[in-house]
């Protein structure tokens, strides 16, 4: 008897890493400090040493892994970090005097592994922009992929006892790539039923791609952070001339709502936007603060899957599209791209559109393929851009400018 062993081992696709910074939302600690040279003292004070009672920033770098073959999707890769390095405007934290025993670095194999806890107040004029270097270790093939984070920046603003500040919380310019919204995409799959809603999922898929954002706002008089005795107004520039238009959140636009500590915004509604924010102790406009947001639109691949010729018995074609967008796979690449189905008939001057979305089916005969060699072959392709902007599902002002709500009066929008 003759036996022959065959030794089979699984392949995986390269992973894919993406990474970002972010102040760890369970931080008392914001990146920017206010100093009182009066009183010689920080707000918030971080404690100065490790061991120390103050309120410490947390900077964590944010790990997101992907995988073509589907073995590892969307999965945070913190827990996988290895020769986990911080440095300081780009030298290494651990050699530098000054921050001797005035942080800590997370080992712990969870989410928030690589966490930085700073325990240093900065000095006023110092900037101490901060970044993250690791070494990644594909738990599915033992390899090791490094990854970077970063930079943000650190710094302390000096202020009178009486002099008041405004700051906003997040990237004065932030910008929202509505192909990585995984908000938009969940609805998308429950309007379409592939998915049913749950709350529980919902929350999840709002996560920091979301289109809906929250811009913590900070009211400062002195050193001590207010929460009454001023009000807010907001204002969009426009781009051509500066000028300053206040937005008014009762009406339709972008702003779900302003309060004196929070502005949440629908990054749906926005193409590219610059806005000033203004406090007001009375009359008066004790502070300001000017960011923008806008769109990101990375390069993207559309791939049809059905390459073979057509049979002679064939009469309809059906194809499907493969999408892919900065390395990774698009499951639903019509969420965000508009998508156009064309065919030309070889020898014909006609483009046909069959249709739109991420899947076609058209008939040969009526796109003018024929019977014989000299109409026996057809070209098909597809068109497409990123979506737009939404807008708001109105009548013109001559129509009489009637908004379209659903059962709870929400406006619909559309793209």
């Amino acid at each position: 008897m003759k036996t022959e062993k065959r030794r089979l081992r699984r392949t995986f696709s390269p992973l894919t890493v993406a990474t970002s910074m972010i102040c760890h939302t369970g931080s008392s600690s914001p990146f920017t400090q206010v100093y009182d040279a009066e009183t010689q003292s920080y707000e918030p004070d971080r404690g100065g040493t490790s061991s120390g009672v103050g309120s410490p920033c947390m900077v964590r770098p944010i790990i997101e892994l992907n995988a073509d073959d589907g073995s590892m999707v969307n999965a945070r890769g913190n827990q996988f970090l290895a020769n986990m390095k911080w440095y300081v405007n780009g030298v290494d934290i651990t050699t530098i005097q000054a921050w001797t025993d005035c942080y800590a670095i997370r080992n712990t194999n969870d989410s928030l592994k690589g966490t930085l806890t700073v325990y240093k107040n900065i000095p006023v004029g110092e900037r101490c922009e901060l970044t993250f270097e690791g070494v990644i270790n594909d738990p599915r093939t033992n390899l090791n992929i490094p990854v970077t984070a970063g930079p943000i920046v650190l710094r302390t603003t000096d202020k009178s006892k009486d002099q008041w500040s405004l700051s906003i919380c997040v990237d004065p310019a932030l910008e929202y790539d509505p192909i990585r919204d995984q908000l938009h995409l969940y609805h998308y799959m429950v309007a379409h039923g592939q998915i049913v809603h749950t709350d529980a999922a919902e929350e999840a898929a709002d996560d920091d791609t979301s289109y809906r954002q929250a811009i913590p706002i900070e009211v400062r008089r002195g050193t001590t952070l207010q929460n009454s005795g001023y009000t807010l107004e907001l204002y969009r520039v426009n781009a051509s001339t500066g000028a300053l238009t206040q937005i008014s959140t009762s009406d339709l636009n972008e702003v779900i709502s302003m309060s004196l500590t929070q502005l949440n915004i629908d990054l749906r509604l926005i193409e590219k936007e610059e806005y000033v924010l203004i406090a007001k102790h009375g009359t008066t406009e004790v502070a300001r603060q000017s960011f923008g947001m806008k769109r990101h639109n990375g390069d993207y691949q559309l791939t049809p899957v059905n390459a073979a010729g057509v049979a002679p018995s064939d009469v309809n074609r059906i194809d499907v599209l493969q999408g892919r967008y900065e390395g990774n796979v698009l499951d639903h690449p019509a969420c965000a791209i508009k998508i156009l189905w064309k065919t030309q008939a070889v020898g014909s001057n006609t483009v046909n559109t069959q249709n739109e979305g991420e899947t076609t089916e058209y008939n040969l005969g009526q796109a003018g393929l024929g019977l014989d060699y000299t109409t026996a072959e057809i070209d098909q392709w597809v068109e497409s851009e990123v979506k737009g902007k939404h807008l708001i599902a109105k009548e013109s002002a001559s129509d009489g400018g009637k908004v379209y709500c659903d059962e709870n009066n929400v406006p619909f929008i559309f793209n």
